[in-house]
């Protein structure tokens, strides 16, 4: 096992655990850490001198837990040039805040990997776009308010998903019983799904959702995913830093279910989940709308995709964000610097649409209202490309 001994100190004896990189729930430094780098704002101060040190671990995380890297999907070629150019300039321009420091350096390293999900907390949104090719489209906005609401306008069913999980277990009681009201949902026959600037979270409340009304089989595209004794690799730090920041109350019983326990024998394997749903038992024939801006990302993009697939629903609003090719990002914490890098365990074979995003089948302001949307449902269905390429 590469890294520091700084940095292996933060993180379970893979004598304990079978496997390196998984979070210490003991360690004081980590439930310091990760706290610290949850309240990372661009204007938040920097050791530049820190995060300096901190640079070759980066890479050894990058090198053994980002899925892409480790399997091939990504081309590892270019990351030491990265480095180099990042400290270089941390060392020429001695930044002192995070926004300063971080600058441009992990959007490069986005495309440099193909991999639109790598994120660190503390990066300048404003100079992020202005660097992004897709800064000055039009957005919906993210907005406050629950994760769903759901209304009945002129017989049309509207579904405003704000977003798809989070840290309490009341969000994750609801979605269940989301998933659980189909048959009520599915009675209409005009549907609205909005997942404008939706930041993602889990998509699987939805394939449940839909399972019941799928007029033919739906395969979910291949993919690859990391497992530790038999759960998603990613959910243990992902505990490990939510009850750092939320509190033991905050994991819900079927979370900690769906945490690999220790196992010093334990292993990494590399899995494919190859999920189909055939037709279900109340095949739903209706109309359906999904609409998506820039700022849709992640289990957003992939919802838009399965009820397109499922439904041919129509993709109504502006291109997606292209977070799509990799998934389950969990957690990893720099021993000086106290910056926890997000990396992903799981890989989708979504050619051509990674940092790019889903056409759609309709252009329209993805700013338009909701109600103007609702009284024009059947002409923008109308107008919806029949033959949209994928």
């Amino acid at each position: 096992m590469l890294g520091t001994a700084d940095l292996r100190a933060l993180y379970l004896d893979p004598s304990t655990a079978g496997i390196s990189w998984l979070l210490d729930p003991d360690s004081s430094r980590v439930l310091d850490g990760v706290t610290a780098s949850d309240r990372l704002s661009a204007d938040s101060r920097c050791d530049v001198d820190a995060l300096i040190v901190d640079v070759p671990d980066t890479l050894v995380l990058l090198r053994e837990r980002h899925i892409g890297l480790v399997t091939g999907a990504a081309n590892p070629r270019g990351l030491d040039d990265w480095a180099a150019t990042w400290v270089a300039r941390l060392e020429n321009e001695r930044p002192d805040t995070w926004g300063a420091a971080l600058g441009t350096a992990f959007h490069d390293l986005r495309w440099l990997v193909g991999d639109n999900h790598l994120r660190v907390p503390g990066e300048d949104t404003d100079l992020l776009r202005a660097s992004d090719r897709r800064g000055g489209e039009p957005v919906h906005g993210r907005e406050e308010g629950p994760w769903l609401e759901e209304r009945v306008v002129d017989g049309v069913l509207c579904l405003r998903l704000r977003q798809c999980g989070g840290r309490s277990p009341e969000v994750e009681q609801a979605m269940l019983h989301f998933q659980d009201d189909h048959a009520r949902h599915f009675a209409h026959d005009k549907i609205i799904v909005d997942v404008r600037s939706n930041p993602g979270g889990s998509d699987e409340f939805v394939w449940k959702w839909i399972a019941d009304h799928v007029p033919h089989e739906v395969r979910y595209v291949p993919d690859k995913a990391w497992r530790y004794g038999g759960r998603r690799l990613a959910a243990w730090n992902l505990m490990v830093e939510q009850i750092a920041i939320a509190g033991e109350d905050s994991i819900s019983e079927l979370r900690r279910d769906n945490t690999p326990a220790l196992r010093p024998n334990g292993t990494l394997t590399l899995e494919a989940d190859d999920e189909v749903l055939g037709v279900g038992a109340s095949p739903w024939h209706g109309q359906m709308l999904v609409l998506t801006d820039r700022l849709t990302a992640s289990a957003g993009e992939s919802i838009a995709w399965m009820l397109r697939e499922a439904f041919d629903a129509k993709i109504v609003g502006g291109p997606s964000g292209g977070l799509l090719t990799y998934g389950d990002i969990t957690p990893y914490l720099l021993p000086r610097s106290r910056l926890v890098l997000w990396l992903a365990t799981h890989w989708f074979d979504w050619r051509g649409v990674e940092m790019v995003g889903l056409p759609v089948d309709l252009t329209i302001d993805p700013r338009t209202p909701l109600a103007d949307i609702i009284t024009n449902f059947d002409d923008l269905h109308t107008a919806a490309s029949p033959t949209s390429t994928w």
